[in-house]
């Protein structure tokens, strides 16, 4: 084996690519064509929708007292009425919660508070060696691993995706 060899190989790989890539694009335009021709009616019928929800929302909230009990009632496989909202919670001073969670509520002390320490991995990375060594951070299999990495668009990208999936697949 030989440069030449692997230059005929990856030729061949790019091929094979550029099929995958002609297809990927064909069915990308395909789309494309099939939402322009629907797009006026897709619009048009979320509108209507919209306006529709609009209408019935106004006509539930004209009328309250038809949902006492029951909350809801389901028509046409669509439930309305009221329900209950979850209310938002607020933290106004995290440390004086903290603090008074701690003082009022230790037994729940641990349930109630998260304390964390992790390491910052990326601030980590921009340590030399012998600074990682000290506080013992230890660099593992720095290998080399084989490269075969296209240089061009967008496309790519899927056809890069339905490749994994491909070798996912396969294994």
């Amino acid at each position: 084996m030989n440069l030449y060899d692997i230059e005929n190989q990856t030729k061949k790989y790019s091929d094979a690519r550029a099929k995958v890539a002609a297809i990927v694009t064909s069915i990308e335009n395909e789309t494309k064509a099939i939402r322009q021709r629907y797009q006026t009616a897709l619009k048009n019928a979320v509108a209507d929708a919209a306006e529709k929800k609009n209408v019935l929302k106004d006509a539930i909230d004209e009328c309250p007292g038809l949902f006492d009990k029951p909350r809801t009632h389901i028509y046409a496989g669509i439930k309305v009425g009221y329900q209950k909202q979850k209310g938002k919670m607020e933290i106004i001073d995290e440390d004086k919660t903290i603090e008074l969670i701690r003082r009022k509520m230790p037994e729940k002390a641990d349930m109630l508070i998260i304390t964390t320490a992790k390491t910052a991995k990326k601030a980590l990375e921009k340590l030399s060696a012998t600074e990682l060594k000290s506080i013992a951070v230890n660099i593992g299999d720095s290998t080399d691993e084989i490269l075969i990495n296209p240089i061009d668009s967008n496309i790519d990208k899927i056809v890069d995706t339905l490749l994994k999936d491909a070798d996912d697949t396969a294994e």
